[in-house]
């Protein structure tokens, strides 16, 4: 895993450029950080400039979950470690297993103490049930139920072609999208903490069949409209849902496996993969190991910035201490500094370092 949320530097996958992944995986954590940052803008429509912002940054940065999924899936999937199950556990388990276990219990204790959320001890156990101790913290439990599955996936990846590969990708994300469907209009089923994976598997699997996928000039006109129309169609959408069915299910837009959250994400992932020559060029000219640092920090920025943004709030920085645009950028540089200083700082302390 290399310290994200999606994957290490795969061993035996061949000779692949990094740069790219880097980058993705950097400017993903951003767009998190990014999403969090504007949710209250979100929370009410009384303030159209400022609600219209929040709308255009957050459809504009829904690509990041499914992103680290599938840059995950292009790195394991690929990898001649995935091919034997025991090893494979192990050293990805060894990874997962500490932050997943030691944050769980870090925000379960700062949900109690500050909102009193959970209540009880029982509470608390339904929640890691669900596989959400604290509102970004399934993503932990998501990768790991995709780590169990990844050995049984990769002999699918190493089948000859790319057909078998392109079909199971289009199956799994239609009903992964169908599935979200019926979760939010039909409020039928849902995920828990060991099914939390399944409505992702396509976007694993995805991530490995589109990292391959050779770049055209035609390819990347198209790649580039699919994902500027995504953005456009999840903001408008989303003011027309609200204007006429109002919260809950008038953010529908916003899933990460919406109907426009999906093709979006698929091809900001193909505009990454496809800039590797520009971005290997760029790396080169940065101080050695600046991008593998800054994305070696991923998941310990991901699983600190909700108690740094709490940390910063409490001193007077939020969207609105002023011109919201502005704040925004603040917001946002900050909470990724600091997380970023937190974390590098946690990697100097032994034992420590293993939960970020």
């Amino acid at each position: 895993m290399s310290g994200s949320p999606t994957a290490e530097r795969s061993q035996g996958a061949g000779p692949q450029s990094l740069a790219w992944i880097d980058a993705a995986r950097i400017a993903a954590i951003v767009a998190v950080i990014a999403i969090h940052t504007v949710a209250s803008l979100l929370a009410q429509r009384a303030l159209p400039q400022s609600w219209w912002f929040g709308n255009l940054v957050d459809s504009a940065s829904r690509w990041s979950v499914p992103a680290f999924v599938m840059l995950s899936g292009s790195l394991l999937l690929r990898a001649d470690s995935a091919n034997d199950p025991i090893s494979f556990y192990r050293r990805r388990f060894l990874r997962i297993l500490p932050p997943l276990i030691v944050w769980s219990a870090v925000y379960l204790i700062y949900g109690h103490f500050n909102a009193n959320n959970p209540r009880t001890l029982a509470d608390a156990v339904a929640y890691v049930l669900a596989g959400r101790p604290y509102f970004h913290l399934y993503f932990l439990y998501l990768i790991a139920g995709l780590y169990l599955v990844a050995p049984f996936l990769r002999p699918l990846v190493a089948l000859p072609g790319r057909r078998v590969l392109t079909i199971a990708v289009v199956v799994l994300l239609a009903m992964a999208m169908v599935d979200d469907l019926l979760v939010v209009w039909g409020r039928t089923g849902g995920v828990n903490a060991v099914t939390r994976f399944v409505p992702y598997t396509g976007f694993f699997l995805a991530g490995a069949l589109l990292s391959g996928m050779p770049s055209s000039r035609g390819r990347i006109v198209t790649a580039a409209c699919v994902a500027a129309l995504g953005v456009i169609a999840t903001a408008v959408g989303t003011d027309l849902l609200l204007a006429n069915i109002g919260f809950g299910k008038g953010f529908y837009l916003y899933e990460y496996l919406s109907v426009t959250t999906v093709p979006t994400s698929l091809a900001v992932f193909l505009l990454f993969a496809w800039s590797a020559p520009q971005l290997d060029g760029i790396a080169a000219r940065l101080p050695r190991r600046t991008l593998s640092v800054l994305a070696g920090s991923t998941l310990g920025i991901y699983v600190v910035h909700p108690l740094v943004m709490q940390g910063l709030g409490a001193i007077g920085l939020g969207i609105r201490s002023f011109f919201v645009p502005l704040a925004f950028v603040a917001c946002v540089l900050a909470t990724f500094a600091v997380s970023l200083a937190i974390v590098l700082l946690l990697r100097q302390v032994p034992g420590i370092r293993r939960i970020v």
